[in-house]
């Protein structure tokens, strides 16, 4: 397949495929997954990279992840988007105990924003900056009450407002019995 490594070490990596993406954890659902050993991705480039990868699962990949199996999919997902991220994904290979997985996203979610948020989520769904926003806004509103200041002054602050128009625009046509 390729040649023969500079570091002389081959790895076995598994290529789940045919599967979906799921938010909230972040997931790889129902997938085919191949097996491969004995594969020198350092003699691939990135193009190479692509249409072996195609080759091997009989199908398109237009969007490629690698993940370590010693971390989540939502900690430690990265896409294969150019050949500086695949020469990210080889140097990551050859590292000491590697174990990698490759994923083929077929549905062209938004994986890293997914990633994104569920880093961001504490859990139960909602997002660390909106919680800190709630305590920040419960102290403020702590200091009001101390204060004695009135709602209402603050409230066109507070509230934004749009708008209405109360009659409708009628346009005339200014070309009543031309032909055109």
């Amino acid at each position: 397949m390729a040649s023969q490594s500079s570091t002389g070490k081959y790895l076995n990596v598994d290529v789940p495929y045919s599967g979906l993406f799921a938010p909230n954890p972040l997931k790889y659902l129902d997938p085919e997954k191949i097996t491969v050993r004995d594969v020198d991705f350092g003699g691939f480039t990135y193009k190479e990279f692509l249409l072996w990868l195609r080759n091997l699962i009989n199908g398109s990949c237009d969007n490629v992840y690698y993940c370590s199996r010693k971390e989540t999919l939502g900690e430690g997902i990265i896409r294969i988007d150019s050949d500086a991220d695949y020469w990210e994904f080889v140097e990551a290979t050859y590292t000491p105990e590697a174990e990698l997985d490759v994923y083929i996203d077929h549905q062209n979610d938004p994986i890293l924003d997914w990633d994104e948020n569920e880093v961001l989520s504490d859990g139960n769904g909602y997002d660390l900056d909106d919680n800190e926003e709630e305590d920040d806004n419960e102290e403020e509103d702590h200091k009001e009450e101390e204060d004695g200041s009135d709602e209402d002054d603050n409230l066109d602050d507070i509230m934004a407002y749009e708008h209405e128009v109360d009659e409708e625009v009628y346009t005339f046509n200014k070309t009543v019995g031309d032909d055109f």
